[in-house]
């Protein structure tokens, strides 16, 4: 009996578990410490899911002896109450900062995963004098709401079909479905969460799809802005959940930012590649300070033409750019004046784009990813999907023209900007028109 009683008082000692009734949500929430709070604070917000912070336990255990670590489960989340509120971002900010400041008084380090790395930026640009440095972790809902909704149900329909989800070209069709259902059913998601009667009925009062429509309604496009921290993003390179071109964004748009992405990983990378990320981790706690990374230094100008050409990787100064029925291209530190894109799959990524004549998107499938465009013209399109994040247009007229004059055609557009005026959201191209609207 007294040695079980012995084991009982170490665990205490290591780990001080409480319930308390925090002043934003009013209700019992789990909150646990871990180590001496004369050590560097790290604060850890979990994302979505019953598992809550328990998702952290190794993390937690490596981190333990050398700082202060806190963690809960978010209210509606793991052992925290569940109830019939508004489980927002805003508020969720309001609950983490009643929370620290009852068990730290000092700069910290702060941690999000998944939602909790949304929650850590919407927090972050709040009360970032307060902050050490960041660490974002596979953040989710980023982008435009379209663009989270595709990417939920393509990962459900992968996870089920596999390759064949490719095969018979269900790739397209799923992202034609978030559009569809907005047009369907064209509700204010956000204004529908905040009334409560709402929230019981058509919602059964489920934190979790309280929490995701609260997180795909907010924008932030104006919120990554503000954040002037020193910032670690690490990302599990097969994500299918928040895709690493969320990463790419982020690494772009917060200056002093360094971005670590993790082989064999998806979306918890700290449990699917867990020392590689304790590696990244302890590194960024040891020196997490970062430089304005300088621009790359482009190899000799050359010109590319391929035509059925697959799975190849293209970077340089180019003067022209032709693809013609070429599938998996990723164009990735790469300076392009003219190009011209034909029934192709397109990947570009921290390019520069500055077209001097007409240029072309042809039955095509176009991402683009923390880029630039500057064109003198606009580039023409005809029956393309396309994907534009944390990209600066710069132009003196439209940025596009839709050939088509039977069918608009739209783009997802997220955390861009055209001249310096934000665009968030998904843009319709009219038929045989260069205006852009939502």
């Amino acid at each position: 009996m007294k040695i079980i009683l012995l084991i009982i008082l170490v665990i205490s000692i290591s780990l001080k578990a409480s319930y308390i009734i925090e002043d934003e949500f009013k209700e019992k929430v789990y909150i646990r410490t871990y180590g001496n709070s004369s050590h560097e604070p790290i604060i850890l917000v979990h994302g979505m899911g019953n598992e809550a912070s328990s998702l952290y336990e190794d993390v937690i255990d490596n981190l333990k002896d050398d700082y202060f670590v806190l963690t809960f489960d978010l209210p509606g989340f793991g052992k925290s109450t569940k109830s019939n509120q508004l489980y927002s971002m805003n508020r969720y900010v309001k609950f983490i900062h009643n929370v620290k400041n009852k068990y730290i008084h000092k700069k910290y380090h702060l941690l999000g995963h998944s939602m909790g790395g949304a929650i850590s930026l919407k927090y972050a640009s709040t009360y970032q004098n307060e902050i050490k440095s960041l660490i974002i972790v596979d953040a989710a809902g980023i982008l435009t709401k379209q663009s989270f909704a595709q990417a939920i149900i393509k990962n459900n329909i992968n996870n089920i079909l596999g390759d064949n989800a490719k095969k018979y070209r269900l790739d397209v069709a799923i992202s034609k479905i978030p559009s569809f259902l907005e047009e369907l059913i064209p509700i204010d998601m956000g204004k529908i969460i905040k009334n409560s009667k709402a929230r019981e009925y058509i919602f059964k009062s489920n934190p979790s799809v309280i929490s995701a429509l609260s997180l795909v309604d907010q924008d932030y496009s104006s919120v990554i802005k503000k954040i002037t921290l020193n910032t670690r993003i690490i990302w599990g390179k097969d994500d299918s959940i928040a895709t690493i071109k969320t990463a790419y964004a982020l690494n772009k748009l917060i200056t002093h930012s360094k971005l670590n992405i993790i082989d064999d990983s998806k979306h918890i990378p700290f449990i699917d590649n867990y020392d590689e990320f304790m590696k990244i981790l302890k590194d960024h706690l040891k020196y997490p300070y970062y430089k304005i990374q300088p621009k790359p230094i482009y190899s000799k100008r050359k010109s590319i033409i391929w035509e059925n050409v697959n799975n190849r990787t293209i970077s340089g100064d180019i003067n022209y750019l032709e693809l013609n029925n070429c599938q998996n291209i990723t164009i990735k530190n790469a300076r392009i004046k003219e190009f011209q894109i034909f029934q192709s799959r397109v990947k570009l990524i921290n390019s520069e784009f500055k077209p001097s004549y007409i240029s072309y998107f042809v039955n095509s499938i176009i991402e683009m990813i923390s880029s630039s465009i500057n064109n003198k013209y606009p580039i023409e399109v005809y029956n393309s999907d396309m994907e534009f994040v944390a990209v600066d247009f710069k132009s003196r007229t439209y940025i596009f023209k839709n050939l088509n004059p039977l069918l608009s055609t739209k783009i997802q557009i997220s955390l861009s900007n055209k001249n310096g005026n934000s665009l968030h959201a998904e843009y319709h191209l009219r038929k045989n028109s260069s205006k852009l609207y939502k």
